[in-house]
């Protein structure tokens, strides 16, 4: 007996137990089919109901069982922690960090009695992130590479061409499950793809795609696709974590179109943060201080706390005025401002971010502020001085060495009557490990 599958159970004629080619599992069901409850301390069985509404959602989705010719049992659930690999990986972990998330805090309508919600992927805060990836696409590709049987596998299961793998990651984002999700997972046994539904635990790391759908799970490298709808009453495999809830379940389904962004929640702050779409998804900076207490203050001391990209405080024209906002590049001005650059400053090799901030005192004086963020966390002010004049404020740009620029600058001064300019500069700074100093 090679082959994986059920097979009556040799301790308990009465019933059938899953061999996965290998070795017996603690996977077992009636010999008429039916699936049974495990026993207490090897895995608690829980039955929900799956929603009619969900079924129809995932038709219209297109859900279907792919890989190898052996159908997935829609009736048997099996519980997947965040870390663990699971039965037949494709792979090892290409996980980068754990994360542990407790879930409940995406807003999963018809929960509650209508066990399995569906949401589209492009939902704000569905996902998590940390500012850092989820986990190594590369490395995916690489092993994939080098193995000519479990890429076609892995390629079959997502509906592309071997040889087009490495395109189809790129296009993959990696995150965190902020909920248990429903999914069909694919392991990696006898050469081929072997479906299971499973519920991968909130915390899970995942590469999603263009339409928001987790595709691989990060543990392993498994290819994943849509869940399939139960037929009857689905019994749960396996060990459930302490905050898992057969009726607080999670389906997504594909957005309406392809996206190149996505909102993500961050897991330490809470903060919310948008990444770009795509393998090594970089924050886009900007976004992270929408909603952030920022190192500056008004005239009066008060620490500045942008809402939706602004603050404002004071009468127009009163000494207290003050108002700042998050720049960006202004359609009145040829030479428009660059109000974000993305690159390695720091030499982690971890993307940073340089974002400007506008100041406006009174009806006459204007100040930008270039932020360095590191991991989408506030880290130092670039170096440049006083700038009145935001249309002579040209460039920024990352140069070699992770050398930030800010060019075209001018001074204003002498405005006792006449007000003069300096000519134009360009002010330099590097990362010396505490500080950025200016370099020459």
């Amino acid at each position: 007996m090679s082959d994986p599958g059920w097979y009556p159970d040799p301790d308990d004629a009465s019933r059938a137990r899953y061999w996965d080619g290998s070795a017996w599992t603690d996977r077992f069901r009636s010999l008429s089919g039916d699936a049974e409850k495990t026993t207490a301390g090897r895995g608690r069985s829980r039955v929900f109901l799956w929603v009619a509404l969900v079924a129809v959602v995932a038709v219209a989705a297109g859900v279907f069982v792919l890989a190898g010719g052996d159908s997935a049992s829609a009736d048997e659930v099996v519980l997947e922690s965040a870390t663990a690999a699971g039965e037949d990986p494709f792979f090892e972990s290409i996980a980068k960090s754990a994360v542990a998330v407790e879930g409940g805090g995406v807003e999963l309508a018809g929960t509650g009695g209508a066990a399995v919600a569906s949401l589209a992927g492009d939902t704000p805060g569905l996902y998590g992130g940390t500012g850092e990836d989820a986990c190594d696409p590369a490395a995916l590709v690489a092993f994939l590479e080098g193995n000519a049987t479990k890429a076609a596998a892995f390629a079959e299961v997502l509906g592309i061409a071997p040889d087009g793998i490495a395109d189809y990651v790129a296009t993959l984002t990696p995150v965190v499950l902020r909920e248990d999700t429903r999914v069909t997972n694919h392991g990696f046994s006898d050469g081929k793809a072997t479906p299971r539904q499973s519920v991968l635990q909130a915390g899970t790391a995942v590469l999603v795609d263009d339409r928001g759908v987790p595709r691989v799970k990060c543990s392993c490298g498994n290819p994943l696709t849509e869940p399939a709808p139960t037929e009857g009453t689905p019994a749960f495999q396996g060990d459930a974590w302490p905050a898992f809830d057969e009726n607080r379940l999670l389906a997504v389904t594909p957005a309406d179109e392809a996206l190149t962004e996505l909102q993500l929640v961050d897991l330490t702050t809470g903060q919310a943060f948008i990444v770009s779409v795509g393998a090594g998804a970089r924050p886009v900076t900007k976004e992270l201080l929408l909603n952030a207490t920022l190192p500056l203050t008004c005239q009066s001391g008060e620490p500045v706390t942008l809402v939706d990209g602004m603050f404002e405080r004071g009468e127009y024209e009163s000494e207290d005025y003050c108002v700042f906002y998050v720049e960006s590049p202004n359609e009145y001005n040829a030479e428009s401002l660059v109000d974000v650059v993305i690159g390695d400053v720091t030499g982690d090799g971890v993307d940073d971010g340089v974002v400007l901030v506008l100041e406006v005192v009174g009806n006459t004086q204007a100040n930008i502020h270039p932020l360095l963020f590191s991991d989408g966390r506030f880290l130092a002010k670039v170096p440049i001085g006083e700038i009145y004049d935001t249309n002579t404020f040209r460039t920024l740009r990352l140069l070699a060495g992770g050398v930030i620029e800010v060019g075209g600058i001018e001074y204003i001064y002498g405005c006792g009557g006449d007000c003069n300019t300096t000519a134009p500069v360009a002010v330099r700074s590097r990362w010396d490990g505490q500080q950025l100093v200016v370099v020459p």
